[in-house]
């Protein structure tokens, strides 16, 4: 199941969309505008860019092909 930006599972916690690592709501940075799937501290290094917020490294490199 996809996670939506106002969703964690009932344990809270959420699959970070970069590493794939399961990691709790304190640990995570916010949500990709593009995808909808959660994006942790750790790979949060994505930019923001309009209109769609902050865009995670997976949809950077997709956008750029």
């Amino acid at each position: 199941m996809r996670l939506s930006s106002k969703e964690l599972n009932e344990a809270g916690y959420a699959r970070c969309c970069v590493c794939g690592k399961e990691k709790s709501y304190s640990e995570l940075a916010g949500v990709c505008g593009v995808c909808e799937k959660w994006v942790c501290k750790d790979c949060s290094s994505y930019r923001r860019q309009f209109p769609y917020g902050y865009i995670c490294k997976n949809c950077q490199r997709a956008n750029r092909d």
